[in-house]
């Protein structure tokens, strides 16, 4: 087993739910129920989540299907808000395994 991780500041764009969402999002539950689109802000330079293919680029908006918003950003009213999560990567048994949380404050 492979982890991997990185913290970065994210803006909510938009939120869904999963039946509605239309286009491609990145796994982040292995019962999805929301798509959340986020706009990363605070880097010049790409991230890269480390074990997987997944790169981030500045100001680049990423879409993650996530099981619940209020777990993640413990609230629910969360569009437009800015928050710094942590993004986890892990190789397990072949298959790329992706986590979000909340980050502390830095």
């Amino acid at each position: 087993m492979t982890a991997a991780s990185v913290i970065i500041t994210i803006k909510v764009l938009s939120v869904w739910l999963i039946q509605d969402f239309e286009g491609e999002a990145t796994l982040a539950s292995l019962d999805p129920r929301f798509v959340i689109a986020l706009q990363i802000l605070d880097s010049q330079e790409r991230y890269n989540v480390a074990e997987s293919e997944v790169a981030f680029n500045t100001h680049r908006i990423a879409s993650f299907a996530v099981h619940s918003i209020v777990r993640l950003f413990m609230e629910s009213d969360v569009e437009g808000e800015i928050y710094d999560i942590k993004v986890s990567s892990e190789l397990y048994e072949g298959n790329l395994l992706y986590y979000l949380q909340l980050a502390e404050s830095r």
